[in-house]
């Protein structure tokens, strides 16, 4: 059965949360009947890539790349905060795991899904924030076309995919089957669960959260749920419990576990569950416990596909999650029951949407195994059980050992040869057409296989160090007749021409041996073009556990392995990276461990071949002493760039080189300021200096081009580079001086990209790799043992490199000696001190007080006083130690150094007893002048920069994690800072007087033992603190991709500002035409406010008129009865009856007339009512109506008064007939 890997991004031992989202994904894959692996990566760390978890049983390289599936467990993936100060695009695992593996591989292994992906917004938002961010739907967009499936946890994630239309499924969070993940059965306690935290939830995102007013509602809410049952406070880390304990009466618990899976069973315990743990109370709602959400952010709508009610923290009504509560509690097993049934149909859903993609890594993983067996055979390998127990690998064996055992040779049933014989047989030495081939076996002492190939026809020569195997040898060779010869040898200088065989063998030699580069290049040397190396190696990772003893040489790393041997120039790989099988490793480990309780590490194997001399690759070539004529060389150009102790280093070098080519100008090209060492070193010695600083300049086109502009080529006919590590600076030494040989030591690399990127744009013609010849050397060796190999390349001569050694001017030791009388200081009489010297390197500096007591103790025991040494930015420092020291009874003087007084601190150097201090360029300056040296190190590049020196001691306390480049992964210097004053006063102290008397010797002192317990306490601890904190380097190496990334999107934001002016100029006039608006709708309710004011008038006119015609009906009615009093009158006179009757009958023409003109205003004026009534918007109409009735009620008026006064002069006429008639009587 095939098992495939699963790597899980997740968080380990510091989110119970993810811990229970992690168990539900897998509780899925249960219920699919999967048989996998499951790698974690702990998405805080990136160290987690490489490191075993827990349970791990695969050791990987990495275990992204590693993975057949790799899926993201349900973390946050969709996120814009605090106005883009925190969004998707720069979490802590964006940069090595989003945008390095999962969007850079777009297809192929690993398939990847993205399960349970998660928003988190302040309380309410929607995430529009994200949608209006261009690079985080970008983002969003990769991330969809990249998994195989979406899921998405939340309201809010659902809603942001849905806007962006990229295809997701919704789900409940994989948190809610963790339960399935574990067998407990749910109690039926009264216990209710609660999870406070002091925030109300992670992070404060609104802003001004009420903490006071938050704990009252704790508290209220702790006391109100305490009146219904008994309470368990659930607390997933330390900050909780401790904000719980305010609420907490004595007697109630508080959990806290550092397991997680101790959560389960605390969980389904509960009666019910209220939390600010979103996770937790999906968790518990999976054991069927009702729960309840208490959150500040989005994150609460994660129980919105569960049914779980949620409360805003800042709006919290305790009585109403009391009621909720109460609820729950009467119909507890409804809510059970649904819950499980809920589970139920999630799980099935999770199912159905993995079931295709996991047959499809299935597929995959089959067609990858028939490719793989149907592929050629590998050039290396790691040993695999599997083989061994093969039936070809055994059969081979079995017939190997037969033959050894007829001639009293070796025979092997459980070491690693029983895989490492027969995988070289059968991946290469098997093709070989073996009679007259020329064989070179190494380390042969009792190996059956050289005389196997003897046996085939083969030449064979034997190389050893001990010659007690030479009487077999001879008795085998007489017995059987075979060619073969041998060689006893010393040290890894093989004494034979050049292209002398055909074959070389190496059986598990090359750990044995001290010098490894040296003795490839012996190897490469010797080999004949187009011939064989069968090489087998003893590996050993200790960051995968593994250990090797000693006593027992050097094992390789597989980083090794690839640069000394793998892409060695001289050997063709095929143009192939090495594949290394580490999922082997743990299988054969257990099985390696039977035969012995050290091997605890693997076995490797690899076949490569020679590489003709028309075919070797042109970027990295190897010393070829013969077609080289050092002595020819007339202009030299030396490039170092470090620091002045490297320098100093570096003198025994130039000293050899000046007396074996004595005619040439010998340039050191140096970083300004550091010439002040000319005055030290031989006068032939030309120095020239560069302004640019290649560890802080970028090798932009700025920078590129200042250089190339101020540096001349002086046609010179040879560039040393003698740094290992090289800069850009150097590379772009080697580009510009094309015309000169350039050899360089140390090993091959192209130069960086973003050289290559400037120099492309510059048009400037360059090599990736601009060296003639590389030579190679052990990284972890001392310096002077690099220029011993280079040197001995160049010149091809053996003996050793003198020591460095500078000499100090008369006039800088006049000076020098002035200072030291004033100060009161003998000469050799006064201990030169550096407690500082940490410019470069921070962190590598003694304690004070540490200093301090050592130095009290000498002078109180040799009358010797010490003179503290440091520059101008280290005088902090001194000041401490003078401090303390005068607190212990000594009386130290301090010299503070200012720039350009490097020769007089030399001169002071050279008048001391001996040098006391950390591991600084004084320290080299003091070994130089051979000044006896006391210095303490760390093991930042241990022993790369000991001091070349006689007498004196080095102290060390080597740990597990020496050569860190000093990226420590403590918080202080646990190498530096646990050595004690006493004990380096107590290996001081027996050699003061011979230091005295010109006398004494020079070791190292490594006091492992002392510090066992540090020593253990590293040991058990360093793969923790690999979780806790990302590796340095790669955190810089991050950092330079943001650089170059924010160089990139330079171009860009002009173009981004002037969007943004653009949007403030929209703005502007927005709220420009906002204010327009304004005033419009103002002026609107003004003129309403007058059409009201208006109408009201109107209405009083109306109402004055209707007044009018009262009194008019009024008037009308007095007339009436006027006219009936006249009517009276004339029918009481008979005698004037006609007149009378005539004027009656005027009278009453007259009032019709009146009546038809009433009835018309009558008319009129219920017609204006009825106008008036039915339409207010026609004002314009109703006031001409009103004007016309006004003018007519006038004309009414005045025909009222014409009509009166025509009544007036009937009456008279009346009377005055009357009158008359009635005188006539």
């Amino acid at each position: 059965m095939m098992v495939c890997k699963i790597g899980f991004l997740t968080s380990r031992r510091v989110n119970v949360g993810d811990e229970f989202i992690r168990e539900g994904i897998r509780a899925v894959l249960d219920r699919l009947n999967m048989t996998y692996t499951p790698l974690y990566v702990h998405k805080l760390s990136e160290a987690s890539l490489h490191t075993p978890d827990e349970n791990e049983t695969f050791i990987v390289k990495d275990k992204y790349w590693d993975s057949d599936l790799f899926i993201q467990s349900g973390a946050p993936v969709y996120w814009h905060l605090l106005n883009g100060q925190s969004t998707s695009l720069n979490s802590a695992w964006h940069q090595w795991m989003w945008k390095e593996r999962i969007l850079k591989n777009k297809e192929g292994r690993p398939v990847f899904i993205n399960l349970g992906a998660g928003s988190c917004q302040p309380w309410g938002d929607m995430g529009d924030a994200f949608l209006h961010d261009a690079d985080c739907v970008q983002f969003a967009k990769a991330a969809s076309d990249r998994a195989a499936l979406t899921t998405v946890r939340d309201p809010v994630a659902d809603h942001l995919l849905k806007v962006l239309q990229l295809p997701h499924e919704t789900l409940p969070c994989p948190a809610f089957l963790a339960a399935c993940r574990c067998h407990i059965s749910v109690s039926t306690n009264e216990v209710i669960g609660v999870n406070l935290m002091a925030l109300g939830g992670h992070y404060d995102l609104c802003g001004n959260f009420d903490s006071v007013l938050w704990q009252k509602q704790c508290f209220a809410l702790s006391t109100e749920l305490r009146k219904i049952g008994k309470l368990l406070f659930i607390a997933h880390d330390q900050p909780e419990a401790e904000f719980m304990l305010k609420f907490a009466l004595p007697g109630e618990r508080i959990f806290l576990s550092g397991d997680w899976r101790d959560y389960f069973d605390v969980y389904a315990a509960c009666h019910i569950v209220v939390a600010n743990r979103v996770h937790g109370a999906v968790c518990a709602a999976g054991f069927g416990v009702p729960a309840i959400i208490l959150g500040n952010d989005t994150r609460a709508m994660i129980g919105d596909y569960i049914g779980i009610p949620r409360y805003h923290v800042r709006e919290l009504d305790v009585i109403e999650v009391i009621q909720h509560v109460r609820k729950f509690l009467d119909t507890r097993d409804d809510e059970r029951s649904r819950l499980l049934g809920l589970r139920d149909t999630t799980i099935n859903r999770y199912k159905n949407l993995l079931a295709p993609i996991i047959e499809q890594v299935n597929v995959s993983l089959q067609n990858t195994m028939k490719s793989r067996r149907e592929q050629p055979v590998p050039l290396l390998a790691l040993v695999s059980v599997a083989e061994v127990k093969s039936e070809k690998f055994v059969r081979f064996m079995q017939q190997l050992n037969a033959l050894a055992a007829q001639f009293s040779l070796r025979t092997f049933t459980n070491w690693s040869k029983v895989w490492e014989y027969p995988w070289l047989w059968f991946h290469g030495l098997s093709s070989l057409d073996w009679p007259n081939m020329r064989v070179l076996d190494f380390g042969s002492e009792l190996s059956p296989m050289p005389w196997f190939f003897a046996s085939l026809g083969a030449q064979v020569t034997l190389v050893e160090t001990d010659a007690q195997w030479i009487p077999t040898w001879e008795k085998i060779k007489q017995e059987t007749g075979l060619t073969v010869d041998w060689r006893i040898v010393t040290d890894e200088i093989l004494p034979f021409a050049d292209d002398a065989f055909d074959v070389v063998t190496s059986f598990s030699v090359i750990e044995h041996q001290s010098d490894k580069v040296r003795a490839v290049n012996e190897v490469a040397r010797v080999l004949n073009p187009g011939g064989t190396l069968a090489i087998s190696f003893d590996i050993c990772e200790p960051d995968m556990g593994m250990t090797f003893p000693e006593w027992n040489g050097k094992a390789l790393t597989m980083k090794e392995f690839e640069e000394w041997i793998w892409n060695h120039p001289a050997f063709d790989n095929d143009g192939q990276q090495p594949h290394w099988n580490i999922e082997d490793c743990a299988e054969f480990i257990q099985w390696h461990l039977q035969s012995a309780p050290h091997h605890n590490y693997v076995v490797g194997a690899a076949i490569l071949t020679k590489q003709h001399a028309d075919m070797k690759n042109q970027t990295e070539k190897q010393v070829n002493v013969e077609q080289f004529d050092l002595q020819s060389c007339r202009n030299i150009l030396i490039p170092r760039f470090d620091t002045f102790g490297d320098i100093v280093l570096l003198q025994g070098f130039l000293q050899a080189l000046l007396d074996f080519v004595p005619d040439a100008r010998i340039t050191l090209l140096v970083r300004e300021g550091y010439d002040q060492l000319q005055s030290l070193f031989p006068e032939r010695v030309q120095w020239r200096t560069i302004r640019i600083h290649p560890y802080k300049n970028e090798p932009n086109q700025e920078n590129v081009l200042s250089f190339l502009n101020t540096f001349q080529d002086d046609s010179y006919d040879l560039l040393l580079t003698t740094a290992y590590n090289r800069t850009w600076i150097d590379d772009l030494l080697a580009v510009r001086c094309s015309s000169a040989r350039r050899i360089t030591a140390g090993h091959g690399h192209e130069m960086t990209a973003e050289l290559q990127k400037t120099l492309t744009a510059l048009g400037q013609a360059f090599s990736r790799c601009p060296y003639d010849e590389i030579v190679l050397v052990e990284e972890r060796s001392h310096e002077t043992a690099k220029y011993q190999v280079l040197w001995e390349r160049l010149s091809g001569q053996t003996s050793p490199l003198p020591q460095p050694q500078l000499v100090i001017p008369p006039d800088i030791e006049t000076r020098a000696e002035e200072i030291l009388a004033d100060f009161q200081l003998p000469a050799g009489r006064f201990i030169f001190c550096c407690p500082a010297g940490i410019a470069t390197v921070r962190i590598k500096q003694w304690p004070a007080e540490h200093f301090a007591a050592g130095l009290a103790e000498l002078e109180k025991i040799y009358d010797m006083r010490a003179l503290l040494i440091g520059h101008t930015s280290e005088k902090p420092i001194l000041d401490n130690v003078l401090e303390f020291a005068r607190q212990y009874g000594a009386n130290p003087v301090c010299w503070i150094g200012k720039d350009g007084e490097i020769p007089l601190i030399a001169a002071l150097a050279q008048k001391a007893c001996c040098y006391l201090g950390n591991d600084t360029g004084l320290m080299h300056f003091a070994a130089a002048l051979n000044i006896p040296v006391f210095a303490i190190f760390g093991g930042g590049h241990w022993p790369r920069f000991a001091p070349c020196t006689t007498r004196g001691r080095v102290f060390v306390a080597p740990l597990p994690c020496f050569y860190c480049s000093w990226n420590c992964l403590f918080n202080e210097t646990y190498c530096i800072n646990s050595l004690p004053a006493e004990l380096i006063l107590q290996h001081i102290m027996p050699i003061v007087d011979d230091i005295l008397q010109g006398k004494g010797d020079y070791k190292v002192v490594e006091e492992k033992g002392t510090y066992e317990q540090l020593f253990n306490f590293c040991i058990k601890t360093v793969e923790f603190l690999k979780y806790s904190e990302t590796d340095r380097a790669e955190r810089l190496k991050v950092i330079q991709e943001l650089h170059e990334q924010l160089a990139e999107i330079d171009t860009d934001r002009a173009n981004r500002l002037k969007v943004i002016e653009e949007l403030q100029m929209r703005l502007t006039e927005s709220e420009t035409d906002r204010a327009e608006r304004l005033k419009v709708i103002q002026e609107l309710h003004e003129q309403l406010a007058e059409i009201d004011t208006d109408r009201a008038n109107r209405l009083k006119v109306i109402e004055e008129l209707q007044t009018h015609l009262t009194e008019s009906e009024t008037d009308r009615a007095e007339r009436l009865k006027v006219i009936q009093q006249l009517q009276t009158s004339l029918s009481e006179s008979e005698t004037d009856r006609a007149e009378r009757l005539k004027v009656i009958q005027q009278l009453q023409t007259s009032l019709s007339e009146s009546e038809t003109d009433r009835a018309e205003r009558l008319k009129v004026i219920q017609q204006l009512q009825t106008s008036l009534s039915e339409s207010d918007t026609d004002r314009a109409e109703r006031l001409k109506v009103i004007e016309e009735l006004q003018t007519r009620l006038t004309e009414s008026e005045t025909d009222r008064v014409r009509i009166q006064q025509q009544l007036n002069e009937l009456q008279q006429k009346l009377f005055v007939k009357v009158f008359r008639r009635l005188h006539l009587v």
